[in-house]
């Protein structure tokens, strides 16, 4: 407990499972949740007054003695945010697959992931295009990536008009 209250003091969250599950229980039940860094502290750790941090990111084990526990976590925290995004964008680039027609947006839809068009418009004068591709392949479209300034080239994959935007399609599951 007091060690909880000294990282939450540095501005983290922290969660004290003190469950009488199993530990194996615990560990998959905090990789479901999401949590990026798994403490564990068992009898041993006790004895040594140390930590043994899990790194989500990495799976990597490490010991830290306590009283270094807060200076590696911060140092670590970065780290982590970066690897956990690149893996993110890494799996997210390699879910998109290009289309020009609409059979293509068909097939591609049918392999899972987003399909990247070309599209006249996301205002009303796009919203028949838009009809067009759900009906026909049942997927949707779903907007552009944030933060992403895609310039669109060519026309749009439904209509054939100038294609203003560059948009992506999904099926929802």
């Amino acid at each position: 407990a007091e060690l909880k209250k000294s990282i939450e003091g540095t501005g983290l969250r922290v969660t004290l499972d003190d469950s009488d599950s199993t530990p194996g229980f615990k560990f998959n039940l905090w990789e479901l949740r999401g949590a990026s860094v798994r403490l564990e502290i068992g009898s041993k750790e006790l004895e040594e007054s140390t930590v043994t941090v899990c790194r989500r990111d990495t799976g990597k084990r490490e010991t830290v003695k306590e009283d270094a526990l807060g200076e590696y976590l911060a140092k670590i925290g970065p780290e982590i945010l970066e690897n956990l995004r690149t893996k993110a964008d890494k799996k997210l680039q390699e879910s998109i697959r290009d289309a020009s027609d609409l059979e293509g947006i068909g097939k591609a839809l049918d392999k899972g992931g987003f399909v990247r068009v070309m599209f006249c418009s996301r205002e009303a004068q796009g919203e028949k295009c838009a009809e067009t591709i759900k009906e026909e392949t049942g997927g949707e479209v779903r907007g552009n990536i944030h933060g992403k300034d895609e310039k669109p080239d060519g026309n749009c994959v439904i209509c054939g008009k100038k294609a203003n935007e560059v948009l992506y399609v999904a099926r929802s599951y």
